[in-house]
């Protein structure tokens, strides 16, 4: 069940702890804003320590994979993947922040998790060529 995870975790920039650190954070904030007794928490901390050690390419991840990491809602990976069906690649984990739904908590939420692994070439419109010269 994800409920805007990434939503209920703030990260100071001033402090950037260990990733297991991080990871307890993430699960005693997660434990005071859930009312869901079924959630596993050592399921998703395990989830959590895997995608450390291999980071989801949010260039080429399913919608599952995407589930998976328990750090996005259902609105979050419907915009995150309109976003690459639109646009193409991810060039930067900021340019999350274009999509809608994401914001700077999330972004530093989800950032030691993930990688753009295939960042390939931007899809072009029409619009974007130059013509003449």
């Amino acid at each position: 069940m994800t409920v805007g995870i990434g939503q209920l975790y703030a990260q100071t920039q001033s402090t950037d702890p260990l990733p297991d650190e991080r990871i307890q954070d993430l699960l005693e904030t997660i434990a005071t804003q859930l009312e869901d007794a079924d959630f596993d928490f050592e399921t998703f901390q395990e989830n959590l320590l895997n995608f450390l050690d291999e980071p989801l390419d949010l260039n080429s991840a399913s919608r599952a994979d995407l589930g998976d990491l328990g750090l996005l809602n259902g609105a979050q990976i419907d915009a995150l993947l309109d976003h690459r069906y639109q646009y193409g690649s991810l060039l930067s984990i900021y340019e999350l922040q274009l999509v809608p739904g994401m914001d700077g908590r999330t972004i530093a939420n989800i950032k030691p998790f993930v990688t753009l692994e295939s960042n390939g070439r931007r899809k072009l419109k029409a619009g974007d060529y130059l013509f003449g010269g």
